[in-house]
């Protein structure tokens, strides 16, 4: 069993990953956006094996102006601020469509020593993380 960390605003494609990476075994950590992500992430008990994070968060009011999007970006950078070290996940899947806000995530991640790739979000790439662990 695997533990994989979501974080995405889409409800549907929260209950894609729930249909097809929970039914086999694996538990999944649900985050809509980033002080929710952090939050699970502080608390959680168990290494997380994979975490999967979209970019585009929507338009959440975090810095209290209304206006400023919410991106992956952000939740990466307070990871690595707000989260210890031993909590931070094995490896990450950056799962957006917005390819320049992928890599800017990606080459932060693996600054700080976490593997990632960037697998636009699909159901066959959902399937394709099931075989994934499955051959683990």
């Amino acid at each position: 069993m695997m533990l994989i960390f979501f974080l995405d605003d889409q409800d549907e494609r929260h209950a894609l990953v729930e249909q097809v990476l929970s039914k086999n075994e694996h538990r999944v950590l649900h985050a809509f956006d980033i002080l929710e992500g952090i939050e699970i992430i502080n608390k959680c008990q168990e290494r997380i094996g994979l975490a999967m994070l979209d970019h585009d968060l929507g338009c959440v009011d975090y810095y209290g102006d209304g206006k400023t999007p919410i991106t992956g970006e952000m939740f990466v950078n307070s990871m690595i601020k707000g989260v210890s070290k031993d909590k931070w996940p094995a490896q990450v899947i950056i799962h957006s469509y917005n390819d320049a806000g992928s890599r800017v995530m990606r080459s932060i991640l693996e600054k700080n020593d976490i593997f990632a790739v960037h697998w636009p979000f699909s159901k066959d790439m959902v399937e394709n993380v099931k075989r994934q662990i499955r051959e683990q």
